[in-house]
């Protein structure tokens, strides 16, 4: 066991002023981000005035909550208002407007759900649903490229065919 005086030798006496050290080191004040329970980083620089919404002991009913996340707007109040914000959107390389991934659930998920099926091609039990037009001939066209790499790469047998079919 370490004596007093060795103690009193290793620390500082003199405590630490930590207003004046966060003046000197020039951060802001405020938060800029804030993480949701799931993980999900919310921030301010994106999602100007949305906040962290306390767990909610009701179990979400609607699927859509299996593509989203639950946070909230604050409105000219400052009072938290539900909204959903679809991740795929939020994270897609194309900038798209706040108003198309950060829709306001607060009574109905009406819009979320209309969002999920006319552009990412749900169904209204939240099953994806194949792609129309061009990209539904695209997969078409890679189904059938590999159908023929497999044949192509299928080892023939010469001396069999020859049985089956000359004599």
């Amino acid at each position: 066991m370490a004596s007093e005086i060795e103690t009193e030798s290793s620390l500082s006496t003199e405590p630490d002023n930590l207003t004046a050290l966060h003046e000197k080191s020039g951060l802001p004040i405020e938060h800029q981000s804030r993480r949701l329970e799931s993980g999900f980083l919310i921030r301010a620089s994106r999602l100007p005035r949305c906040v962290p919404l306390p767990a909610t002991t009701l179990a979400s009913r609607s699927w859509i909550w299996l593509h989203g996340e639950q946070l909230g707007r604050l409105n000219d109040e400052n009072i938290p208002i539900r909204h959903w914000l679809y991740r795929i959107c939020y994270h897609d390389d194309v900038s798209h407007p706040l108003s198309s991934y950060l829709l306001n659930v607060e009574k109905k998920t009406n819009k979320a759900l209309n969002h999920l099926v006319l552009i990412h091609h749900y169904d209204k039990n939240g099953n994806k649903l194949l792609p129309n037009g061009s990209k539904k001939r695209k997969a078409e066209s890679l189904d059938s490229w590999a159908l023929q790499v497999t044949t192509n790469n299928t080892i023939f047998d010469v001396d069999g065919w020859k049985y089956c079919f000359i004599r």
